[in-house]
């Protein structure tokens, strides 16, 4: 049977098998069980999943019967054994073996995304290679013993982070379509997933979307020096992340001193009746180290996210957070429901609902500063 339906049969002649007869011998006949038989059929014509039916019948083979079932016998099997991904390349082998492949001289290696839309192709021309180990599992296809191949693909733009599908085909045109056997691999990540560069880790999901980043970005707390430092202390976590030498204690030192807010600190960061500071007073530290800054006051959260994906932090002033109406707090990453960020106050790193934070963020007139 091809995928069930009848494409040959051979009468046979049972022979003797006295080994049988020892193991089972209170079954009938059990002396004379053996067979062997031919099958006149063309491999290339058989294209789907075999069986062979043992029938024991009368005149009419296929009345009054009984038959047994053979196990399944693939005519098309394949694997991928080794699959290594690195940024730049993605190199494969494995083997593939086909009843078809005989009028098939062309082998072609495809990548389709998750929606089946195809990605990349290249020739196979590392192919042949022997397999014997497949020809002992498949000893009824032709060529299994020189199935094996190798190839080594660059990792392309368009399929980096994605989950994949990779094709082995055999085919008669040297394009790599006309009529064609293939086999699929299982999902293939090319860098998807949770990716770790650094200190930031982006997650992406099957279709290549950055879906979260987090920056593990050092917590520094303001305490004990800097009891209404809260500004500054995010600023200088900002800044050490981008990789500038700088402490806290010297930041507030060089921070500007003003009685408006916009234009420098209020008061002393280093006493507990010192006030605050906002994004444009804080600015100028900013820019004395990367050279220039951005307001990010009033951002969207598509905004804030861009800069987290850069791996730059955001620091944003908060109300009501700690017991304090002013608050800033060095945003580091997000995720489909949540901000992460380092907390002055506390020392810790700490996360919010995008919820909470508007909450927070709006009583504080949407301050914020990056770079």
């Amino acid at each position: 049977l091809n995928d069930g339906q009848e494409i040959a049969r051979t009468k046979v002649e049972l022979t003797d098998r006295p080994d049988v007869a020892k193991v089972y011998p209170s079954i009938y006949n059990s002396q004379k069980s053996g067979f062997n038989g031919e099958f006149k059929v063309d491999p290339t014509k058989v294209n789907g999943t075999l069986k062979v039916i043992m029938r024991f019948a009368g005149d009419d083979a296929n009345k009054n019967f009984s038959d047994q079932y053979s196990q399944d016998y693939p005519t098309n099997a394949g694997n991928f054994d080794n699959i290594h991904v690195t940024a730049s390349q993605v190199s494969l082998s494995g083997w593939h073996a086909s009843t078809q492949a005989g009028n098939k001289p062309y082998e072609w290696l495809i990548v389709l995304d998750n929606n089946g839309q195809e990605l990349y192709r290249q020739e196979i021309t590392d192919k042949g290679l022997g397999r014997n180990d497949v020809q002992n599992v498949y000893p009824y296809i032709e060529g299994a013993n020189k199935s094996g191949f190798q190839i080594v693909i660059p990792t392309q733009e368009n399929m980096l982070h994605k989950v994949v599908k990779i094709i082995n085909r055999l085919t008669d045109d040297p394009a790599g379509n006309g009529n064609y056997i293939d086999i699929v691999s299982g999902p293939v990540s090319i860098l998807s997933g949770a990716q770790t560069e650094g200190r930031k880790t982006t997650t992406y999901n099957d279709n290549g979307q950055i879906v979260a980043v987090y920056n593990d970005a050092e917590v520094i707390s303001q305490l004990p020096e800097l009891p209404t430092g809260c500004e500054i202390t995010a600023v200088t976590m900002m800044l050490r992340y981008a990789g500038y030498d700088v402490n806290k204690v010297q930041l507030a030192n060089i921070m500007p001193r003003s009685n408006n807010g916009d234009y420098g600190f209020v008061g002393n960061p280093f006493s507990p009746s010192g006030w605050w500071i906002f994004p444009t007073g804080i600015a100028p530290v900013v820019d004395r180290f990367v050279g220039h800054h951005e307001i990010m006051t009033g951002a969207s959260m598509q905004r804030i996210q861009d800069k987290l994906k850069q791996g730059h932090l955001v620091v944003a002033w908060v109300a009501n957070v700690n017991g304090f109406v002013n608050h800033a707090l060095a945003l580091t990453g997000y995720d489909a429901g949540r901000l992460f960020y380092n907390n002055p106050w506390t020392g810790r790193k700490e996360s919010m609902t995008y919820g909470e934070f508007y909450q927070h963020w709006n009583a504080d007139r949407q301050r914020a500063i990056s770079y």
